[in-house]
């Protein structure tokens, strides 16, 4: 067959066609059917059935689009579609956008974000929907993908306070001050935006910090000084202009600033009067110093806040007995309320004043008040002075009670176990645990320093620059954190260059399965500190073998930390174990089976605690923990801390007498379980009564040997409190009339750094 077209059919032609739109006739030429269309005649048709065909096609999508809820794309939209495709994209993406909304209101949080992402991909115009995504990447730790979303929004001309004031403090926390100067360039080249005065003033602010903070302080001083000598302006930039000033070193000019200013403002200015007092402290003037900080404390005597500032700047002025001796009035005015208490201790906290933090724990207990937040900070007090067996110390009184605080709160105890941990350990998967929880809490700038301050601290040099370059991933604009790594990284090279002397010239001379029989003979003979010993010996050596067969040797330290009831290990050392072992199940089965068949049920149930925990479809872990009155339910669902009971009221005259008995008999295992009880129960006397307690638990880590926890309770305990030291002189002369000498001597030591004139 043959097809011909033709413009119009030949006049001469006979043949029959159809509606005159086409004919056929058999050609004896070719031998074949030759068919002839008719253009002119089909053309119309063509064109009718196109626009049907259109037409029924955006029909179905439209059809299609309108599966989900919207409001802006209707028919005629998907009908004009190819001819005006990014409008129709933007109705898309305000579609998909408010589809995500509609998600989050209904708690499908990753669907719903999913969707306002693929929203602002064809509808990047919508300022709240990516303030929000911004908002749920910077909370996920992805600070540069919050950055650059914001960044993009100010470049496409989003540009308002509200918008702008979210990326400024996005910078701000991120140390992202570049950024921070470009955006503020772009909004003052936008004409609509900056023909206001309040936006102009609004962007030079955030412009002129930026500029401080990345050392143009010729820059910002221009501006500010500009700004404050503009007669007709409403609002000022008194102390940008003054720093900018003190940055570029003319202090002197700096305060004759603030003294032009000082009859044009509210004469109790707390801004003011907080930059006159900076200004004489850089130039040493302490005379004038003293005189503005008790002006500044006179504008109202009863406002705590005034108080921890005048405190704030006797520290910045290193005046330590200025600093104490308004410290003390503080307590006796404001010590009796908790928030205030807290205020100041996260002050106290912050510039390492470990005296002073032991302090308000002291009168915190004394007052009957809540401890814990107190204990916290002096927990990471200790941390940060590398003091830390009395970190320890503290850690164990927090973990009685660790149930009642913040999942963050948890976690940054958390965190600090591990530094301790990787102190006295120093092995590659804590670093990796730390690592882990770190990224885990969305730790900010400062907590990365802090981190990485406690590590360099502690010569723990390589974990310390992981720390800060997980922060720089983080933070990638962070020049506190580059600057951190950078001397970490020095400090590392010249502690490796000093040590490299230091070589281990011992060899093991067994091979691990003879190891392995050796420390089993020696589990099995109850040889624990023989055990020990050699586990010590052969970690320290490290031999080549020890990566391959580390799983065998940690098996063996767990049963030990298990036979000899390590308190503080035992609680994290099992979930470790798991977690770094993940084919482990079988072998911790059968060492569950041989505690339960030797009637050692407790430690059955804590092995097969973490067996259901980390695995939680092992029936075989399940029946036996359940057999051993487990919570399967509690178990899975509920963390660690979560899951203890609420224990019985106590009876404080029982609790002292048992302590007593236990303490005078020396059973130190029972002296320790009946401690942990009491602190876990917190009776009511337990806030209000407690010093007869708290002696006998001094009482227990002199006569345990236990030294380094002493002394840091010992500390709490006495404060500044004269009373409270004669209550341990008297213990110490208990320990003269039983010839106790070296618990006498630690607590008269102990009394004597507070008290040097006391005497037994």
């Amino acid at each position: 067959m043959k097809i011909q077209l033709l413009f119009r059919p030949p006049e001469n032609r006979t043949e029959d066609h159809w509606l005159k739109l086409w004919s056929h006739y058999r050609s004896r030429e070719l031998e074949a059917t030759v068919v002839e269309l008719y253009v002119f005649r089909l053309f119309p048709y063509m064109v009718a059935g196109f626009f049907a065909a259109y037409f029924t096609m955006a029909l179905v999508l439209f059809v299609w689009i309108s599966r989900k809820p919207q409001k802006d794309v209707g028919y005629w939209d998907v009908v004009v579609m190819p001819f005006d495709w990014d409008a129709f994209e933007r109705k898309r993406g305000r579609l998909y956008i408010e589809s995500g909304n509609q998600d989050i209101r209904d708690t499908k949080y990753q669907e719903g974000v999913m969707k306002i992402r693929l929203g602002l991909k064809k509808y990047p115009e919508d300022r709240e929907s990516r303030i929000f995504l911004a908002q749920v990447y910077y909370v996920a730790g992805l600070v540069s993908a919050a950055h650059d979303l914001l960044m993009e929004g100010i470049e496409i001309g989003i540009i308002d306070q509200d918008f702008l004031s979210a990326f400024f403090e996005l910078c701000y926390e991120s140390d992202a001050y570049e950024s921070m100067l470009t955006a503020s360039n772009l909004a003052l080249a936008d004409n609509v935006f900056s023909a206001s005065a309040d936006n102009r003033y609004f962007i030079n602010r955030f412009k002129v910090t930026a500029l401080i903070e990345l050392g143009r302080a010729d820059e910002a001083y221009s501006i500010a000084h500009s700004i404050n000598s503009d007669p007709d302006a409403i609002r000022r930039m008194v102390d940008a202009e003054y720093l900018a000033l003190v940055r570029l070193g003319k202090p002197v000019d700096a305060l004759g600033v603030l003294e032009k200013w000082r009859f044009r403002m509210d004469s109790t200015n707390v801004q003011l009067q907080s930059l006159f007092i900076d200004a004489y402290i850089e130039l040493n003037d302490s005379k004038n110093t003293q005189r503005a900080i008790e002006d500044l404390i006179d504008f109202d005597r009863l406002n705590p806040d005034l108080y921890i500032l005048a405190m704030k700047k006797w520290h910045q002025a290193e005046n330590q007995e200025q600093l104490e001796k308004l410290f003390t009035k503080y307590m006796l005015l404001f010590g009796w309320d908790p928030g205030n208490l807290r205020k100041v201790n996260n002050f106290v906290t912050s510039i390492r004043e470990i005296g002073l933090v032991e302090e308000v724990l002291r009168l915190t207990r004394k007052r009957g008040l809540d401890e814990q937040i107190i204990l916290f900070n002096l927990f990471y007090a200790y941390l940060m002075d590398g003091r830390w067996d009395e970190a320890s110390g503290v850690l164990d009184l927090l973990e009685a009670s660790l149930e009642t605080f913040s999942p963050i709160d948890q976690k940054l105890v958390g965190i600090g176990e591990t530094i301790i941990l990787l102190k006295r350990e120093k092995r590659d998967n804590l670093r990796l645990i730390l690592l882990q929880e770190l990224r885990r809490l969305r730790a900010s700038i400062p907590f990365y320093m802090t981190v990485g301050d406690i590590l360099k601290e502690s010569e723990l040099y390589e974990v310390a620059l992981d720390t800060l370059e997980q922060g720089l991933a983080v933070f990638p604009h962070s020049k506190q954190i580059e600057t951190a790594y950078r001397e970490a990284t020095q400090l590392a090279i010249q502690y490796a260059r000093d040590n490299e002397v230091i070589k281990v010239s011992e060899i093991l001379e067994l091979a691990p399965d003879e190891y392995l029989a050796q420390l089993d003979q020696l589990l099995a003979e109850e040889k624990f500190d023989d055990a020990n010993d050699l586990l010590t010996n052969i970690y320290r050596i490290g031999a080549p073998w020890l990566e391959g067969r580390g799983e065998d040797f940690e098996y063996r330290k767990l049963q030990l930390y298990f036979e000899t009831r390590d308190s503080f290990l035992l609680s994290q050392s099992t979930t470790l174990f798991i977690n770094n072992n993940p084919n482990s199940g079988p072998a911790l089965m059968e060492l569950a089976l041989s505690y339960q068949a030797k009637g050692e049920t407790e430690r059955a149930r804590i092995l097969l605690e973490e067996i259901v925990r980390a695995d939680p479809q092992n029936q075989e872990a399940r029946g036996l923990f359940r057999e051993l009155g487990g919570d399967i339910e509690t178990t899975v669902s509920v963390s660690r801390n979560s899951k203890r009971e609420t224990m019985p009221a106590l009876s404080r005259t029982k609790v002292i007498a048992d302590l007593e008995k236990s303490i005078n008999a020396k059973d130190w295992d029972v002296v320790d379980r009946q401690i942990q009880d009491t602190l876990r129960a917190n009776p009511a006397w337990l806030s209000s009564s407690r010093e007869a307690f708290d002696l006998l638990h001094i009482r227990y880590y002199l006569e345990s040997n236990n030294l380094a926890s002493a002394g840091s309770l010992i500390r709490i305990f006495m404060g500044s409190d004269a009373k409270s030291a004669r209550d341990l002189l008297n213990l110490a002369k208990s320990y003269d009339e039983k010839s106790m000498t070296l618990e006498k001597e630690f607590l008269m030591d102990q009394v004597r750094r507070k008290f040097p004139n006391m005497k037994l």
